[in-house]
């Protein structure tokens, strides 16, 4: 099953340099006290579910971090997951 989420995993749709045209992506959302945005690279969406990354952004403190200390020991797993470069995360915490 998780295997069909990896399908396109190595198909790269847009990036810096290309020829074509990029298309920029933009939302709008009201933002509350509280809420999180969350940026990560494919290291840590690729090493880690939805269920798990949404466990550590429910945690107090450093969110980023936590993504990235969980991401980096899955990296080094033998998972169907495991993806061991770009690693990061920001996590902006609406006050």
């Amino acid at each position: 099953m998780e295997g069909k989420a990896f399908l396109l995993r190595s198909i790269v749709t847009q990036s810096v340099g290309q020829l074509e045209p990029l298309e920029v992506h933009s939302y709008s959302v009201i933002a509350t006290a509280g809420d999180k945005f969350i940026l990560t690279t494919d290291g840590v969406h690729d090493n880690l579910t939805f269920e798990e990354i949404e466990e550590v952004v429910g945690h107090k403190g450093d969110v980023a971090k936590l993504l990235i200390e969980k991401a980096k020991k899955r990296s080094k797993e033998e998972h169907l997951r495991s993806k061991p470069d770009d690693i990061s995360a920001v996590v902006i915490e609406v006050n």
